[in-house]
């Protein structure tokens, strides 16, 4: 197979892997990004070589891959590296792929095998149609199994074995340090009260995941701290794997997860019901090479009465304030939530959509809003109706306390 891009020379960082015992429980794994971190768009390939020391007989490989968002890879192309290919390994055909996931093999028969350190295989995966360079895509490994033989092999699972793409800033640049957060359904019905208590797949479970991101890839066993504020009426409850917390409305908590071998921490939260609905504030952050980053994301618990109601009673707010929108990234609408203060109520209040160039596209709400919680929705279209394409946007509120601004980011 051809690659866009020749390495003149190559580093690798190796990363610490976990498997079952065996000759090859300690293998190290590394990879090295060939194509460009920036800029890919349809048709062009995330390329990458994986190497791998403290090899011990290996005569058969096989790489367990999966990538995010869904539907981001139409097809993959792979072949032998340096140290297989002098050993004469064969790869019968281009990794297989099933819905978001691949599995890629290799194998050679007879002689001693691969021990040490070498380069194992050269991997790609081309991007679908719809990706374009404002498009964050990341491919996994999530499994290599390797060994003398079919019934000999064992499983490692590198840690912070990502490969990243168009994960980026405005200049085109890799990002340096980012936290990202993500919300399953940003938005559910309350579970019963019994089942709320529970981890149990009711109807108010909603996985967060933060993932810290430290060039070039997401950084695993790192310390995410969550906040998770209630202002009622329901009651919220944050399950971990040892316990449950409960937070009464009007209350927040403080809690600590780290981030798995994929680079991802999770944290699983729900809602008993209320008269109205409830909405959890939820905070993660991390201290990433010294530096402290946030992310924030708005959940919201409805019962079916109050499912499309959009402005809620309860405790007014003390200032105005316009919250991360959900989702985000978002490819048909979003939610824009904002809070308006007793000193503000009344007055002339704009919630306006910026492109990356400052020009004003959409104004999803304009008027003269009652203190208290509004949402509204923005279908991703400019003033005159025209789809808006993939890219950042920035949502900005006026009130007369000041202006904020939000990023939004959009994925057609």
């Amino acid at each position: 197979m051809s690659f866009s891009l020749v390495l003149a020379a190559t580093f690798f960082v190796f990363l610490a892997s976990s498997a079952q015992a065996g000759p090859n429980a300690d293998v190290d794994i590394a990879l090295t990004r060939l194509s460009p971190p920036c800029g890919l768009e349809a048709g062009q390939r995330i390329e990458f070589l994986i190497a791998g020391r403290n090899l011990d007989g290996v005569r058969q490989i096989k790489f367990d891959f999966h990538w995010a968002p869904a539907g981001a890879i139409s097809s993959g192309v792979g072949g032998t590296a340096t140290a297989t290919e002098e050993k004469g390994f064969i790869a019968p055909g281009p990794p297989q792929i099933w819905g978001d996931i691949a599995t890629y093999g290799m194998a050679v028969f007879g002689g001693s095998g691969l021990s040490g350190e070498g380069e194992l295989a050269l991997v790609g995966f081309e991007v679908a149609s719809h990706i374009t360079p404002s498009d964050p895509v990341a491919i996994y490994i999530d499994a290599i199994s390797l060994g003398p033989s079919s019934t000999e092999r064992d499983t490692i699972y590198p840690q912070e074995a990502a490969v990243l793409a168009n994960y980026c800033d405005a200049t085109g640049q890799p990002l340096a340090n980012a936290l990202f957060l993500q919300a399953s359904h940003p938005a559910r019905l309350y579970s019963s009260a019994e089942r709320a208590t529970l981890a149990d797949s009711s109807n108010g479970e909603i996985d967060l995941f933060a993932q810290p991101l430290v060039e070039p890839t997401f950084r695993a066993d790192t310390e995410i701290n969550w906040q998770l504020v209630n202002p009622g009426p329901g009651t919220l409850y944050a399950h971990l794997p040892e316990r449950s917390i409960a937070i009464a409305p009007g209350e927040s908590s403080q809690i600590q997860t780290r981030s798995n071998y994929l680079g991802q921490a999770h944290l699983r939260v729900d809602a008993a019901g209320g008269p109205g609905d409830t909405e959890a504030r939820a905070l993660a952050c991390a201290d990433l090479s010294g530096q402290s980053l946030c992310a924030e994301q708005l959940l919201i618990w409805q019962s079916p009465i109050t499912a499309v109601i959009s402005e809620e009673a309860g405790a007014l707010p003390s200032a105005s304030h316009l919250w991360a929108n959900y989702p985000n990234p978002f490819n048909a609408s979003t939610v824009l939530a904002f809070d308006i203060s007793a000193s503000d109520a009344g007055s002339y209040t704009q919630l306006a959509i910026y492109n990356s160039l400052g020009q004003q596209i959409a104004v999803p709400f304009a008027g003269r809003p009652a203190a208290g919680t509004h949402r509204v929705h923005w279908d991703g279209r400019h003033l005159n109706g025209a789809p808006s394409a993939s890219g950042l946007y920035i949502s900005r509120l006026l009130t007369d306390s000041g202006a904020q601004s939000r990023r939004l980011m959009l994925l057609r």
